[in-house]
């Protein structure tokens, strides 16, 4: 079954659009831009559909979701891109996301991720805008940073020993020809951005073969003890948000400290799938979790 009729199969009885048309080369599409934009990390892939014709977001959002999520483990969907019609940069690009697997428990956490730790970055560095984003007249520009591991909070039994430091890539920009460059988020995601603190939990990623922090879901801002306070879609948080504006673990330790997630951690148990197959990637262990319907 190809993306579009994965699409017309999952969206066509709520979609109030339904007669709505989906080129036949979506698919193709799809694949040259996965290729061609910034690697996933299975948690911090770019994904820019402003070009494409596609008529309405739910229709990307269902692609992903139903294809490239599988494939990738995490897919940016929809966001504010490029310029306005003025030709000025309309501002930070935030764009949507799925992940491949859940963080949004404690049994999440110690059932995907590898270690959780507090953290902060350095040694910034913004890499020269890709040639073919040149081409496209668009496209991300990377940067990585040095992750330095502060406190340790959780290790899983059988994952790979955590260094002192590693570098990784970082959310980047967003450049666009004859406009710029702005900053590129994922939504009431973190940047991790130098100068402040974020507890995170830390995945290994094979293709890369090193550490990578799960941004979707797996990391708090984590300023002056407090999680809440600090660093959240490039902007810095001095007070702690309404509970109505988060999610997961951000609001169910919304203004804790450090004992509480560590006790939190302490007390989580994996799912039984996960703990039986500890030397699969985080995916994997999702999906042996999902098959065994320990998920629900």
């Amino acid at each position: 079954m190809t993306s579009i009729e994965r699409l017309r199969e999952r969206l066509g009885s709520m979609d109030p659009a339904h007669d709505a048309m989906v080129p036949e080369d979506v698919d193709e599409r799809v694949h040259a831009r996965v290729a061609d934009e910034v690697r996933s990390t299975r948690n911090t892939p770019v994904k820019h559909t402003s070009s494409w014709s596609v008529r309405r977001p739910a229709v990307v959002a269902g692609l992903v979701s139903g294809v490239a999520a599988v494939a990738v483990g995490a897919m940016a969907l929809s966001g504010t891109f490029g310029s306005s019609p003025d030709g000025k940069p309309r501002g930070p690009v935030r764009a949507e996301a799925l992940a491949g697997y859940p963080l949004e428990n404690t049994t999440d956490w110690v059932s995907y991720g590898d270690h959780v730790a507090v953290i902060h970055v350095d040694d910034e560095k913004t890499e020269p805008v890709p040639d073919a984003a040149k081409k496209r007249g668009e496209g991300h520009v990377g940067r990585t940073g040095r992750v330095v591991i502060d406190d340790v909070l959780y290790n899983r039994p059988e994952a790979r020993r955590l260094p002192s430091s590693f570098t990784m890539k970082l959310p980047g920009l967003w450049w666009e020809e004859g406009v710029g460059t702005q900053e590129f988020t994922f939504r009431g995601t973190s940047r991790i951005e130098p100068g402040h603190a974020y507890i995170a939990v830390l995945v290994w990623d094979e293709d890369v073969q090193g550490f990578e922090a799960a941004v979707l879901g797996g990391v708090l801002p984590y300023d002056k003890g407090t999680v809440g306070l600090g660093e959240i879609d490039g902007k810095t948080r001095e007070s702690l948000p309404p509970a109505n504006e988060v999610e997961g673990m951000a609001k169910k330790f919304n203004g804790s400290g450090l004992s509480e997630i560590e006790e939190a951690l302490k007390q989580a148990k994996p799912y039984p799938a996960a703990a039986a197959n500890p030397t699969l990637p985080a995916e994997q262990r999702y999906e042996k979790v999902v098959e065994a319907g320990e998920d629900t």
